[in-house]
């Protein structure tokens, strides 16, 4: 009775950080667009002007 519940517990929170590192990884990758799109438009823009 009292390890099922504590395996219970421990599968609540496994789900919660598996949650909450999908959600790091979608900021993570949000971010990461945000800086490297811009770094290519500038990085091809400066060549095609050259």
């Amino acid at each position: 009775m009292t390890d099922q519940k504590i395996a219970d517990r421990f599968n609540i929170l496994g789900a919660k950080i598996d949650a909450l590192i999908r959600v790091t990884w979608w900021i993570m990758g949000l971010i990461g667009a945000g800086l490297i799109i811009p770094l290519l438009t500038l990085i091809i823009h400066q060549i095609l002007k050259l």
